[in-house]
Formats: structure tokens, C-alpha cells, sequence
């Protein structure tokens, strides 16, 4: 849960230096919240460079492959605006359309990763930036139908002492970029925040 307190330059920061088999045992079993920062910040990494030079082929297999993902319904990349750039399909029908979905407001003035929720779908956007310049952002739906489901299938029975070793070792490089200066953790009396 250190996670959360980490802004996404330093959430991605972590995740270049977890290994992703790792990193899907450390999540099971946390809050939604740990691990809609952790989907939004890997996809907010992948989609920044083709999102800034408009790169719709790199835009596109991006968008494909996390639409490929259990539980993925939709995938957006959009501009500053709001408006579409890319959703993976193969002719982008809705290309330069303003979004205009119930979620679509909250999602795009969102200043960091944020979810929102109905009775079957869960929306995470995370906005994507080039230094403090916002260039658009992503938008991840996913079904909350077989969430849990399809981790158990993914992954198996987990022993707890896995979990917890791989949580420790997310927790572990977190510290190691702390202690380097690369992230900073300010502590309180019992939380801590980034300055």
C-alpha cells in the first residue's frame, strides 16, 4: 500500500525495476485502489511517447494488446481535449470524436489515476504527461463480472507467504529509490506523502 503513496512519476519509477511476474503475485489480494494505480501507470508509460508524436500504429498495438487482457472491455487514448485518438480497433471510427460517455468527464479531468464504477464496469483513467504538460490520456474499462474469477484461474492458489514475499520485495525497491533520492517519501505522524 505504499503504492498509494507515491505520485505515478514514481509508481512508474518502481514498476521498471519489479519484474512483472512479481509484481502479478504482490497484487493479489490487494485493495482495487493499489491496483487501479499500478494498470493505470503501466499503461500511462506504454501510450506517452506514441501519444506525443501521434504515433497511431504504436497507439493501436498498445490499445490491441491491453484489449487482449481478461476482462477488458474497452480501451481509450485520447488528447488534452478529449477527443479520441485511439481505441484499438482497426479504423478508429470514432477518431477525433469529443468522449462523450457518462465517465467521460470525471476521466478527463482526472489530475491523477482515477476510478470510477457502476454495477459492471470499472473505469480507470490515468492522465498522460510530458513533464507537467498533460498531452491526453488513457482510459481503461474493465468488467467487474469475473474480476476475481479470472485471477484465481490466472494465477492459481497462492500460498500467503508468496504474496507476502512479493509484496516485500515491491516494498523493498520502493525503499531502494527512496534511499538513492529518486522518489522522495515524506512521513508523518502515521502516513506518509510524496513530496
Amino acid at each position: 500500500e505504499d503504492v498509494l503513496t507515491l505520485d505515478d512519476r514514481s509508481v512508474q519509477l518502481v514498476l521498471r525495476q519489479v519484474d512483472s511476474k512479481e509484481l502479478a503475485v504482490a497484487l493479489k489480494g490487494v485493495r482495487q485502489d493499489v491496483r487501479d494505480k499500478i494498470l493505470a501507470n503501466v499503461s500511462e508509460r506504454a501510450a506517452t511517447n506514441p501519444l506525443y508524436y501521434l504515433d497511431l500504429a504504436k497507439l493501436g498495438e498498445l490499445a490491441r494488446a491491453t484489449l487482449r487482457q481478461p476482462d477488458v472491455v474497452y480501451v481509450i487514448i485520447h488528447d488534452a481535449n478529449g477527443q479520441v485518438v485511439h481505441d484499438g480497433s482497426g479504423d478508429i471510427p470514432a477518431f477525433g470524436q469529443p468522449m462523450s460517455d457518462p465517465m467521460a468527464y470525471e476521466a478527463l479531468n482526472a489530475q491523477n489515476v482515477h476510478g470510477q464504477w457502476s454495477d459492471k464496469l470499472l473505469d480507470v483513467a490515468s492522465p498522460i504527461r510530458i513533464g507537467d504538460q498533460r498531452i491526453g490520456g488513457v482510459r481503461v474499462g474493465l468488467s467487474r463480472d469475473n474480476a476475481n474469477r479470472r485471477e484465481i484461474e490466472m494465477l492459481g492458489p497462492v500460498r500467503l507467504s508468496a504474496v507476502e514475499e512479493a509484496q516485500a520485495k515491491v516494498v523493498a525497491t520502493i525503499r531502494t529509490l527512496e534511499e538513492s533520492g529518486q522518489i522522495v517519501l515524506a512521513r508523518g505522524d502515521r502516513d506518509e506523502y510524496v513530496v
